[in-house]
């Protein structure tokens, strides 16, 4: 009867835990990361009997999680590869309407600033046009500088994501080192016994954590995991959290950066992380955010330096020689000084020498004691040295379009690096540098008149001034050209011989000739048309000639030059080459949010298939084991009965 009885009571504490086990799964089915379980079983050891081996019952070995690990892993990888396109996508979607805006953009504006010039030209005296060119100069500059703003108010947005990011990294490391220490702690000693709850609230925050960055894990024998962030960086290891700190940038105070600190020392490991949303903020942060910085920064030196450089060449209402129509921007000073080097006060001074050679890129300058190298970081080419920095500047002006000075500050000390950015802050720094109609430069500083006298059809065109010298002035003496054999150039006053070209009607008609101009610069013309011997022409300062456009033309002509990228586009189209990869990347990462998007949920329906909850699954085995449980506690009656006979029997 004792044996009996005890099968029974093995059989209803069996079936006791199964049918709690399924409701532990039933009334969890809603719960975030919950893994369906399973009582498995098995029979108890027999006892011998002198027929042989007699059962005794069965007894539940374990509880049993559903879980593949494979499965676990491939749902964390598309989480993060999800979660990091959804970023991106939204990073550069914001750009890419700030960007492309046709009403406030910059490409409109560009366009209404050069309008107002080509208006001012067809009246070049009228106060009006030029008032209206000068307001759409400072229009223009208002919209470099607004987007200079917007695009530092990003970088900023972006520092403080990663401030709160880093924040949520340590504190669910912190939990996962947590519940690593309670895994280890509650299962056996032979670690027989799983801790099914704790694991699923540990892959859980694993998985909160794939969505800030990329994960990988390491089970270890004693059940906790070592965790690992981006391209192999510890964040767990065992019952021990390692902190993440945020820091600056080693050239760039405004560039917040992902750091581990070791003592006092932070060492930089943004370049380690990918993944996730911090792998897109890094990703959109150092591809397309810097190319817009540096791109609109390279439009705006190449416009005020080709624009300041043909106003110069011009007339303005005062008869005067043109200034600077936009400020000076072709001068920085370096703030790149790596807070790494021996003395992070030396500042080097760059200065733009052809906008026309600039990139839209950054470059890296070494310093290994002797010799300077530097490197231009879009391609991680080595544009000049190694070097003495006479020579690294001068080979970076003929190649990139700027020099390298050093200002001031300490000696340069060996393994000492810098960093520099020639256009970006270009957009913030630009201005219109006049604000009196009368100083727009409209006229040509010199002008032809033909003598009447002149019996040939020799006629001068074309005539505007190309080079200007240093602290240049308009000439005091008019020069006569007279034509006797050769085109030969007189100071008119005293009639002493200046210069003389070489004109042949036949094969130099139409050909641009330059004339030297004492204490003004460079002249060019062109002639066309057979002069007689004798014929002349007076060339005078033209001052008072109000109506001139000739400038203006030049001035105009601009817009259609291709002044950027080495002659590769011009103004606007360096600017739509900027806002076409940006729209490209745009619709890139759109993309590959809707496609991860796609692999991800089809990675959590293959998971869900081997761990989750199936109600109609867990109603069947409710009614199973309490079926079980019933006829166990069946046994058990039968059992009393049997005894109830006996003594019965025994008792008569």
């Amino acid at each position: 009867m004792t044996d009996l009885l005890n099968i029974g009571v093995s059989g209803l504490l069996a079936y006791q835990r199964s049918l709690a086990t399924v409701s532990h799964n039933i009334t969890n089915v809603n719960t975030d990361g919950y893994s369906r379980q399973t009582v498995n079983t098995a029979t108890r050891p027999p006892q011998f009997t002198g027929a042989g081996f007699e059962g005794a019952g069965v007894q539940v070995t374990s509880i049993q999680r559903s879980y593949d690990k494979f499965l676990t892993e491939q749902l964390s990888e598309s989480l993060t590869a999800f979660r990091q396109q959804e970023k991106l996508a939204l990073l550069s979607s914001e750009l890419d309407n700030f960007l492309a805006d046709p009403e406030v953009g910059l490409s409109p504006v560009l366009q209404n600033f050069f309008k107002s010039v080509q208006d001012m030209s067809t009246d070049p005296s009228s106060a009006p046009a030029r008032q209206v060119m000068i307001s759409e100069a400072n229009t223009l500059a208002t919209v470099f500088n607004d987007s200079y703003s917007r695009l530092d108010k990003i970088n900023g947005s972006l520092n403080t994501d990663i401030g709160v990011i880093v924040d949520q990294v340590n504190n669910l490391s912190g939990s996962i080192a947590n519940i690593n220490k309670q895994i280890v702690s509650t299962r056996g000693s032979d670690n027989s016994f799983p801790a099914n709850d704790l694991l699923d609230q540990r892959q859980v925050l694993i998985d909160k954590l794939s969505e800030l960055v990329a994960v990988k894990t390491q089970e270890q024998d004693d059940g906790s995991v070592n965790v690992f962030i981006g391209k192999g960086q510890s964040l767990v290891v065992g019952t021990k959290a390692i902190n993440l700190s945020v820091t600056s940038n080693e050239f760039d105070a405004t560039r917040i950066e992902v750091g581990v600190r070791s003592g006092s020392t932070v060492s930089n490991i943004s370049s380690q992380l990918s993944g996730g949303e911090l792998g897109a903020i890094f990703d959109f942060r150092d591809g397309l955010l810097k190319d817009s910085f540096n791109s609109i920064g390279q439009v705006a030196l190449a416009l005020s330096e080709d624009f300041n450089a043909q106003h110069q060449l011009g007339l303005d209402l005062n008869g005067q020689l043109g200034g600077n129509f936009f400020n000076d921007i072709t001068t920085s000073l370096s703030a790149g000084s790596s807070f790494n080097n021996v003395a992070t006060n030396t500042v080097y001074q760059t200065t733009v020498t052809d906008s026309n050679l600039l990139r839209a890129s950054d470059y890296r300058m070494s310093y290994d004691g002797t010799d300077y190298t530097l490197t231009r970081l879009e391609d991680n080419a080595v544009v000049a040295g190694p070097s003495s920095l006479v020579a690294l500047s001068a080979a970076v002006s003929a190649s990139e379009g700027f020099t390298i000075s050093l200002s001031s500050g300490a000696t340069v000390n060996a393994s000492d690096s810098f960093l520099f950015t020639p256009t970006k802050s270009a957009a913030r720094d630009i201005a219109v540098a006049i604000s009196n109609v009368n100083d727009v430069a409209a006229a040509s500083p010199l002008k032809f008149s033909r003598n009447a006298t002149n019996g040939g059809s020799a006629l001068f065109g074309n005539d505007v001034l190309t080079t200007v010298n240093a602290g240049a002035t308009l000439p005091a003496v008019p020069l006569t050209f007279t034509f006797d054999s050769t085109l030969n150039v007189f100071n008119i006053t005293n009639n002493a011989p200046v210069n003389t070209i070489a004109y042949n009607p036949a094969t130099d008609s139409g050909n641009t000739l330059q004339l030297s101009v004492a204490g003004l610069g460079t002249y060019s013309f062109t002639v066309t048309g057979t002069p007689s011997n004798g014929d002349s022409f007076v060339l005078d300062s033209n001052v008072g000639g109000v109506g001139d456009n000739k400038n203006a033309l030049a001035l105009i002509g601009l817009q259609t030059q291709k002044r950027v990228g080495n002659g590769s586009a011009n103004y606007q189209d360096s600017f739509a080459q900027l806002v076409t990869k940006v729209g490209v990347k745009t619709s890139q990462a759109e993309f590959g949010r809707d496609a991860s998007e796609v692999l991800y949920h089809r990675s959590v329906e293959s998971q869900q298939t081997v761990s989750g909850v199936n109600l109609d699954e867990e109603a069947a085995n409710l009614l199973k084991f309490q079926q079980a449980y019933q006829a166990s506690a069946r046994i058990i009656t039968t059992a009393d009965e049997l005894f109830q006979t006996l003594l019965s029997a025994v008792s008569r």
